[in-house]
């Protein structure tokens, strides 16, 4: 887990469900979950999941994306206007 970045504060905070910033997004609030209980893991996850989302969204730049499809479409243009000629 440590090659994909993670430190090793990381990884005791996501086996015992202790990370604070997870558990005060929790859905009704923070409060503490136990790492034997299915539905507490289940839910830790998916928040985690959630801020990781809401991450990676944050930092997407959507007017590249959308020059960069623009950039794509003219491609296909050129592409099918040489292949017609």
């Amino acid at each position: 887990m440590e090659q994909l970045g993670l430190t090793a504060t990381d990884i005791h905070n996501i086996e015992y469900l202790q990370d604070k910033k997870v558990l005060e997004k929790l859905p009704g609030g923070f409060r503490w979950l136990k790492k034997n209980i299915k539905e507490d893991v289940i839910l830790y996850f998916e928040t985690f999941a959630e801020m990781l989302e809401d991450k990676l969204i944050s930092q997407v730049n959507i007017a590249s994306l959308m020059c960069a499809k623009e950039h794509k479409k003219a491609a296909m243009q050129i592409v099918e206007f040489a292949a017609t000629s």
